[in-house]
């Protein structure tokens, strides 16, 4: 029973300090907005910014759609939420099918930041679909990669701690025999 307990203990911190990360996640991502607002506007009032618009309509477009995916704090928590839970599910069958003990753990931070490029790309799609207000699916990689490569590493750490690898348990259930 105590363990069992314990369990239950460790599952309500790893919860309590995803959610703080997503928290964070959604903070970084609306000081992004707001910098991005920022730089835009000063950008816009130059006049490179105006020789810009002007030789790339089509990039001067899908900046503009950007910026104005207001409320930008709405956006921000919208965009949190989807790479956590993103980052969650990969996490657990990375750890699930052994692939998070090979291809994550035995490399170095500069490697494990590339697991978070395809995952943003993977999510970039529906999330596109469900929002629709860019025209373009590969404008919401740019909008998800910060956000991934802030939960990745906490989703990883947290499916590694409470799930185990069934390739070992498989493994040790074949050496028994």
């Amino acid at each position: 029973m105590a363990s069992v307990m314990n369990y239950l203990k460790d599952l309500l911190e790893t919860f309590v300090r995803l959610a703080l990360v997503t928290l964070f996640t959604a903070v970084l991502n609306l000081l992004l907005f707001y910098a991005g607002w920022y730089a835009w506007e000063l950008y816009k009032s130059t006049h490179m910014g105006e020789q810009f618009a002007r030789l790339h309509p089509t990039e001067h477009h899908l900046l503009g759609e950007v910026i104005s995916l207001t409320p930008y704090w709405h956006s921000s928590l919208q965009l949190a939420v989807a790479v956590m839970l993103c980052a969650l599910g990969a996490a657990v069958l990375a750890q699930l099918s052994g692939i998070r003990r090979l291809l994550y753990i035995p490399f170095p931070l500069a490697l494990r930041v590339l697991w978070a490029v395809p995952l943003a790309m993977l999510l970039a799609v529906p999330v596109a679909q469900y929002d629709a207000r860019l025209a373009d699916w590969q404008a919401y990689v740019m909008l998800l990669l910060p956000g991934m490569l802030s939960v990745l590493p906490s989703a990883m750490r947290a499916a590694g701690s409470l799930l185990p690898d069934v390739t070992l348990l498989v493994a040790g259930l074949a050496r028994r025999r």
